[in-house]
């Protein structure tokens, strides 16, 4: 079994380390590397055998590499081997020395031995790379063990073939490597049966017997065409041919056969609940798991769903493919973040390394326009942070959202800034809650002030928008004369500005007008552009300061 993966330079990553167990769940979004670490497993296989077979018993002292062909990586389709190496990197200079070397190191425990061993790849032409052991990972003990791990790459099965030849070895394997696993389900069955003997052919009917109720029946082979079939007989029913199964059924048969083929078996799985139901992904997953700590097996499944990940959480390892790949602490944060958190918010957060939590996205507007006033020099912070909207001062889903980006970037820090919400919330570990201290950000507006220079520097169609001394009027009739004297009266504080004033405002004088309101609420941070520097409250310096020790 191995226990421990490190790539370095493999396609997607520059590095990767990450812990394994008996059975290991990859899950995570598309486009991730789940699969590509399956991959990289095959890989590992085909270059260690290759290598051993033509170099270990060598006596030259140059560690020249063994030739990798790219027709050779059945499960990694690539029309050119430059596309294996992480940036296309593959030479650092023109020296003979300049080579970007990929490797791959596995630590393992096999026969009761710990072991561990590394490969390390360079480029040599489109169609070929080379393979031998890295220097200090290369003890022929542990390569030894190493070659007792039979790794087996698995895609989903689409649906089992109506008619199935018997197949060589590498036929077996080339099928199987390019996706076509629905052709070998019956070659596989007649190996065990006539290769492994009648205890192991015992040993698996056995098992599909126990998990499935299913009884499977001795494979066939017919010299005279060259095929094999093999018929089942499920309880309470009349016998019928292995097709007539449904598709749940066969990828697990195919799974089983690989797992009684051969000792110290490495599954690795690439979706194989894919087409499948709920139920049918959960009695798979729960048949597969027990079948292979019985057999002292292994298995790796990339997969996106919810129901095995409910299952996994309780015995498996996981390992989650989102930020960075980590086992999560809270696999219940994890599921929440794989429903609820699009990729592209992970990228963002990670990238920027701080998210910021805003009611809307006038708030971000606002927030701009003050800095360009006040010349302040979080104003280029604020061109493009990582920023999510709740809509309403939604604690619960500022938390929600952060807790499951946390699961996937540890560093990460929030900050959220909310209007006066007059009670305090319980965050957690590195998410701050700042509160404005008057009722919302539009009571920052030094109004009328600035409503009036908008209107004064409206150049619309219309003439009648200069009518400030209208505007004035109405202003005076619907505010009471202590707020218009004073400034910090609690008026513009206390009160929710942008509805009981700014709306009924611009409600009566376009009105008067004779015209559709011309400006919306989503509008409203158009007049802090108006503002002066030494109208702003200094609570929006203090703000803003925040703002840029947080974004730095």
């Amino acid at each position: 079994m191995i226990s421990r993966i490190q790539l370095s330079n493999f396609k997607t990553f520059e590095a990767l380390d990450i812990e394994v167990g008996p059975v290991t769940l990859l899950i995570g979004p598309n486009n991730t590397g789940k699969t590509t670490v399956l991959q990289a497993l095959t890989l590992w296989d085909i270059a260690l055998r290759k290598w051993w077979e033509q170099k270990a018993l060598s006596s030259a002292r140059t560690r020249t590499g063994v030739t990798i062909n790219r027709q050779d990586l059945f499960a990694i389709p690539i029309p050119e081997a430059r596309l294996l190496w992480y940036n296309l990197h593959t030479r650092s200079g023109m020296t003979s020395n300049a080579n970007v070397f990929m490797t791959m190191r596995l630590e393992g425990i096999t026969e009761n031995k710990q072991w561990h061993a590394a490969l390390e790849f360079y480029y040599a032409n489109p169609e070929s790379l080379y393979a031998r052991p890295a220097r200090g990972e290369d003890d022929p003990e542990n390569l030894k063990l190493a070659l007792k791990e039979s790794f087996s790459y698995l895609p989903p099965m689409s649906g089992l073939s109506s008619s199935e030849e018997r197949l060589e070895e590498g036929s077996i394997k080339r099928r199987i490597g390019e996706g076509r696993t629905a052709e070998v389900l019956r070659n596989l069955l007649w190996k065990i049966y006539e290769k492994k003997g009648e205890t192991k052919w015992k040993d698996l009917t056995s098992a599909i017997k126990k998990h499935f109720d299913t009884e499977v029946l001795t494979p066939v082979y017919n010299p005279a065409t060259s095929l094999i079939s093999c018929r089942i007989k499920e309880s309470g029913k009349p016998e019928m041919d292995l097709t007539a199964s449904g598709r749940g059924f066969q990828q697990a048969l195919l799974l089983f056969s690989f797992l009684h083929s051969q000792p110290y078996t490495v599954l690795l799985l690439d979706e194989p609940d894919a087409h499948l139901e709920i139920l049918r992904q959960k009695s798979l997953y729960l048949a597969l798991a027990s079948e292979v700590k019985a057999k002292n097996a292994q298995m790796l499944i990339a997969t996106h769903s919810e129901a095995i990940l409910d299952l996994a959480s309780q015995n498996d390892t996981i390992i989650a493919f989102i930020g960075r790949p980590h086992q999560p602490k809270r696999p219940s944060e994890l599921k929440k973040a794989l429903i609820e958190i699009p990729y592209s918010d992970y990228l963002a957060a990670e990238q920027a390394g701080t998210v910021l939590y805003l009611e809307g996205t006038t708030d971000l507007e606002f927030l701009r326009a003050f800095a360009e006033v006040l010349h302040h020099p979080v104003r280029e912070k604020l061109e493009r942070p990582c920023v999510k909207y709740l809509n309403g001062n939604d604690m619960d889903l500022a938390r929600s959202n952060f807790n499951g980006l946390k699961e996937a970037l540890p560093d990460l820090r929030g900050l959220i800034l909310t209007d006066n919400l007059q009670r305090t919330f319980e965050m957690p570990h590195d998410l701050v809650h700042v509160q404005w201290k008057r009722n919302e950000i539009e009571c920052y507006l030094p109004l009328p002030h600035v409503l009036e220079r908008f209107i004064a520097g409206a150049t619309p169609d219309s003439p009648s928008l200069l009518e400030t001394e209208r505007l004035k009027r109405i202003i005076e009739d619907q505010t009471p004369p202590a707020a218009l004297r004073d400034m910090q009266n609690d008026y513009w504080k206390k009160r929710k500005i942008s509805d009981e004033w700014l709306g009924t405002i611009l409600k009566e004088y376009y009105a008067e007008l004779g015209l559709p309101v011309q400006i919306n609420k989503g509008d409203y941070f158009l007049f802090a552009q108006y503002a002066r520097p030494e109208e702003l409250d200094e609570e929006i310096i203090e703000k803003l300061d925040i703002l840029n020790d947080f974004l730095a």
